[in-house]
């Protein structure tokens, strides 16, 4: 099927309406404890017609605990309750809050069932299946995985992501390696996230072929433009990469 889910940031809240997501039905939005006002009564206004889930970076140093934490209060007095967890240490916070609904991210998926039943034990509601898996292991975990089951289908896929303050780490640099591959450097939420210039794309096709089936499918729209969303849902062909879903990186 077509994704019922994206990941977004809060700057891009003002685009989500009916009209420009079709088939939408849970919105995840990334926010930091320097969130303006006017855009988290934006996220809040969403509740009117989807299911939100509200996320924070997958890097948090101690020092900023107490603000995360009292983010977390004001966000739960808005009456926004479901978080998604991507890290331990933002697992922990929100397991301390039993206001919280957690969901895990992208940066705790997993690759098989054991590690599924131990993000459940602590608390998340789901689990995403890492990218980096192949048919088999995703075949695996939608035959054994017994909580919900999450899978990312399309987005920008961070080769590594770092909060080292440097001058080089411009939004939108483009880095160029000994063999001439391209990675851009983008910044979000004080993370600098760097790419291949490469989109991730998982389509219905290459998981129908093994009979592979998820509770959600979501799209990491933080870094492509959000137009692509109607291309998503309709058989429109993307250039893009599934990377190790056929073993290409074996």
């Amino acid at each position: 099927d077509a994704p019922d889910k994206v990941i977004i940031s809060a700057e891009q809240v003002r685009f989500i309406t009916k009209e420009n997501f079709p088939g939408l039905r849970i919105v995840n939005v990334c926010i930091t404890p320097d969130i303006l006002d006017d855009d988290l009564e934006r996220i809040v206004g969403l509740l009117n017609d989807y299911e939100v889930i509200v996320s924070f970076p997958p890097v948090i140093y101690q020092t900023e605990e107490k603000a995360y934490n009292s983010l977390i209060e004001k966000c739960c007095s808005l009456g926004l309750y479901n978080f998604q967890a991507d890290s331990l240490s933002m697992l922990e916070l929100l397991s301390a809050n039993e206001k919280c609904r957690i969901y895990g991210g992208m940066w705790l998926s997993v690759l098989n069932r054991k590690s599924a039943q131990l993000l459940y034990k602590l608390g998340c509601q789901s689990v995403y299946a890492t990218p980096e898996a192949d048919e088999f292991v995703l075949e695996a975990l939608d035959n054994t995985v017994e909580g919900q089951l999450e899978a990312l289908v399309f987005g920008r896929l961070p080769l590594f992501i770092s909060r080292v303050k440097d001058e080089k780490f411009v939004d939108g640099t483009v880095f160029s390696d000994n063999i001439g591959t391209k990675i851009e450097c983008r910044q979000l939420d004080n993370v600098s996230y760097f790419f291949s210039k490469e989109y991730f794309y998982l389509s219905k096709q290459e998981c129908s072929k093994r009979e592979i089936y998820f509770d959600h499918l979501t799209a990491d729209l933080r870094f492509c433009d959000i137009k692509i969303w109607n291309d998503l849902q309709t058989a429109k062909p993307i250039k893009g990469n599934p990377f190790n879903f056929s073993r290409k990186l074996v």
